[in-house]
């Protein structure tokens, strides 16, 4: 038996991969609905200051999405050296969930989206940014 094999869990999946960089009409729009939706709800749950602290600090995030735009995966990709902000970041995204389904022309050409964000908690009180 083989030991340390990772299988990939979208194996046999068509994945199309968006983040600020993606210019295309529809795809562009997605990732935009996407960003500003986490961003609304980000605003509204930021994390509590830590031992009288704000907390601040950029998390490299990965979310998954079904076509119905439920939430297939979210994980961190980068870390902020805060675990308070990384696990509000996941919890965030899974808040903000669902998003909009996949139009037609989605579905036609993929399964799932998998989309990357680098999410800026910038102090206590301030709304949450992404880049």
């Amino acid at each position: 038996m083989a030991h340390g094999l990772v299988q990939d869990p979208w194996a046999g999946k068509r994945v199309r991969t968006l983040d600020s960089g993606t210019r295309e009409g529809e795809w562009q729009a997605y990732e935009e609905a996407f960003t500003t939706k986490v961003a609304e709800v980000g605003g509204v749950n930021y994390p509590p200051p830590e031992q009288g602290q704000p907390l601040s600090g950029s998390v490299g995030v990965e979310t998954v999405l079904n076509a119905d735009g439920t939430v297939a995966s979210v994980d961190i990709r980068r870390t902020s050296g805060h675990a308070a902000l990384d696990q509000a970041a996941l919890r965030i995204v899974r808040m903000a969930a669902p998003f909009q389904p996949f139009t037609a022309v989605m579905r036609s050409q993929t399964d799932l989206i998998r989309i990357t964000r680098t999410f800026n908690f910038v102090r206590a009180g301030e709304p949450l940014r992404s880049q």
